[in-house]
């Protein structure tokens, strides 16, 4: 890919499981919302909901799993046990 390709590509983001650079379009985004006061993970299909997000590998079901096992989405967030149950029921 070329200089000129590479800027129309898109933005580059990083997954939090696996360090992999690619292509915002290819990764999943996960944004925290508050419920009740405590941070709750979720899946942000329009990479709209407002706030500090994470992204994570679309197609690779490891990076999933890695990244609940490891807490690592507390530290990408910036947020302190948050609840995870909606990436429970896809790993």
């Amino acid at each position: 890919m070329t200089n000129r390709a590479a800027e129309h590509a898109g933005p580059i983001r990083s997954c939090v499981g696996c360090r992999t650079k690619q292509p915002q379009g290819q990764l999943s985004r996960l944004a925290v919302l508050f419920d009740d006061g405590r941070p709750k993970v979720t899946y942000d299909l329009k990479r709209r909901l407002p706030g500090r997000g994470a992204y994570i590998c679309a197609d690779n079901p490891k990076c999933l799993a890695r990244v609940i096992q490891k807490g690592l989405l507390a530290r990408a967030l910036r947020v302190s046990d948050p609840d995870l149950s909606i990436l429970m029921s896809r790993s």
